[in-house]
């Protein structure tokens, strides 16, 4: 997106600057920084999907897992 700013429209100029500097906070902050803390706060809620559920053989839910 830094290749925006090789124009002569002040607009366009400014529009590669801000991405290019918003692609950059996000790929070495955001990603780097911010979601792993994210995760650590988290623990385990962080991760999905969850185990399911043991079910009987009935299916109610309760009880051993059904072979």
């Amino acid at each position: 997106m830094f290749g925006l700013m090789i124009g002569s429209v002040g607009m366009m100029i400014q529009a590669g600057f801000i991405i290019g500097c918003g692609l950059l906070l996000d790929t070495f902050v955001v990603r780097t920084v911010t979601v792993p803390a994210i995760a650590t706060l988290l623990r385990e809620k962080s991760w999905w999907p969850h185990r399911p559920k043991k079910m009987d053989i009935h299916g109610s839910g309760r009880g051993a897992v059904a072979p």
